[in-house]
C-alpha cells in the first residue's frame, strides 16, 4: 500500500474547521500533534488515489487562514505495518475511478519540474544526441537504445497533455518552450553531423545502416508504438512508476526519428528526410493525444466547477486538433511508405 502523509499547519481559525474534516475522515490514522494559542498542527496517513478529497476540503478550509501551509510528503514505510484491511474501504467518487492515482497538486508539482527548461535538461540532451548518432552510424541498436535513456523528452511532451487536461495555459506554454528547444538543439547538432559525416551509404548509393533506414520508412506499426509510450508516460506520473524507465519508451519514439531527419538533411538526403520527418510528427500527435486520453481516464480534473468547464471546451477543442492532425499525418505515413517500397 503506497501512504501520504498529510501534515496541516494552520492558526486558531483554521483549526476549527479542519478539526471537524479529520474527525469525518475514514483514514488509516491522524493526530493534532500541536494545539497552542498560534494555531495548531495536524498529521494524516492517507493511502494514495484516496487523498484528493480530503485535500480539496483542507484547501477550502484554510483558504483565509492566514500563514496556513498543507504539505504532502511521500511515506517509505511506517510501523506497525498498516494492512490492507486496516486502508479505506468506501472511496470518494474520484478515487474510485482513478485507484492509486496521485493528487492533482503532486502531479502538476511533478510534471511542472519534468518540464522546466535547465542546463541539466540540455546537457543530458546534448549527450543523448551524441549516443544515438553513435547508434545509428554503427548500426547498434543497444547503443540507440543506451542513448534513449539520457533523453529528457517525457517531461515536456507529457505536460502538454496535463496542461490541455487541466486547462493550464501557463504550463502548456512552459512545455512548448522546453519542447521547442529540444528539439531544436537535437535537430542543429544532428544536421551539424550530416554535414560533415553524411549518413553512411553502401556501393548502391543506399542507406547502410538499417538503424538509420528504418527510419525513413514509417510504419502503421510505429502509431501504435507512440500511442503506448504516452500511455506509459502519463501513467508513470499518475501511479508513480518509474519515469525514468518510462521515458526511455517516450525517447524510442521521438529521438530517433529527430535525429535521423537531422543527418538526412545534412547530407541532402530529402526523400530520406521526408520519411523520418513524417515518422516524427507522426508519434509526437500519437504521444499527445495518449496522453491527454490517459489523463481523462484517470479521472484528472480542476477542483472548481468554472475550471471544469472551462477544462472540458479546451479538451474538447484539442482532442479534435490531434485527431485531425492524426488522420493527416496518417495519409502522408500511407502515401510516402506506397511511393517508398
Amino acid at each position: 500500500m503506497v501512504l501520504r502523509l498529510l501534515q496541516v499547519h494552520t492558526n486558531r481559525e483554521g483549526a476549527e474547521r479542519v478539526r471537524p474534516l479529520f474527525e469525518q475522515m475514514d483514514s488509516v490514522w491522524w493526530r493534532e500533534v500541536q494545539r497552542g494559542e498560534q494555531g495548531s498542527q495536524f498529521a494524516a496517513l492517507v493511502e494514495v488515489g484516496r487523498e484528493q478529497k480530503l485535500l480539496d476540503e483542507l484547501d477550502l478550509a484554510c483558504a483565509t487562514a492566514t500563514d496556513s501551509r498543507i504539505l504532502v510528503l511521500p511515506v517509505e514505510a511506517t510501523l506497525p505495518k498498516v494492512e490492507p484491511a486496516q486502508a479505506v474501504a468506501a472511496a470518494d467518487e474520484e478515487a474510485s475511478s482513478a485507484p492509486g492515482r496521485l493528487s492533482r497538486e503532486e502531479l502538476h508539482d511533478d510534471i511542472t519540474a519534468a518540464s522546466q527548461l535547465s542546463w541539466n535538461y540540455v546537457a543530458m540532451l546534448v549527450l543523448s544526441v551524441g549516443v544515438v548518432t553513435i547508434g545509428l552510424w554503427r548500426d547498434s541498436a543497444a547503443v540507440v537504445i543506451g542513448g534513449m535513456v539520457l533523453a529528457p523528452l517525457l517531461g515536456p511532451n507529457i505536460a502538454l497533455g496535463f496542461a490541455a487536461t487541466m486547462a493550464d495555459g501557463k504550463l502548456a506554454a512552459q512545455a512548448l518552450r522546453t519542447g521547442a528547444a529540444g528539439f531544436g538543439i537535437a535537430l542543429l547538432l544532428s544536421v551539424a553531423v550530416g554535414l560533415t559525416f553524411g549518413v553512411g551509404l553502401d556501393a548502391q548509393g543506399l542507406i547502410a545502416s538499417s538503424e538509420i533506414r528504418s527510419r525513413t520508412l514509417p510504419h502503421v506499426l510505429d502509431l501504435l508504438l507512440a500511442f503506448a509510450a504516452g500511455v506509459a508516460g502519463a501513467m508513470s506520473f499518475t501511479t508513480a512508476l518509474s519515469a525514468s524507465l518510462v521515458g526511455v519508451m517516450v525517447a524510442v519514439a521521438l529521438m530517433p526519428p529527430l535525429v535521423v531527419m537531422g543527418m538526412c538533411l545534412g547530407a541532402g538526403r530529402w526523400t530520406d528526410a521526408e520519411g523520418a520527418v513524417t515518422l516524427l510528427l507522426t508519434n509526437i500527435v500519437c504521444v499527445d493525444l495518449a496522453a491527454v486520453l490517459t489523463f481523462l481516464a484517470q479521472a484528472v480534473r480542476p477542483r472548481d466547477w468554472w475550471q471544469v468547464r472551462q477544462r472540458q471546451r479546451v479538451v474538447r477543442v484539442v482532442i479534435v486538433l490531434l485527431l485531425v492532425s492524426l488522420a493527416a499525418v496518417s495519409v502522408l505515413l500511407a502515401l510516402h511508405r506506397r511511393m517508398h517500397t
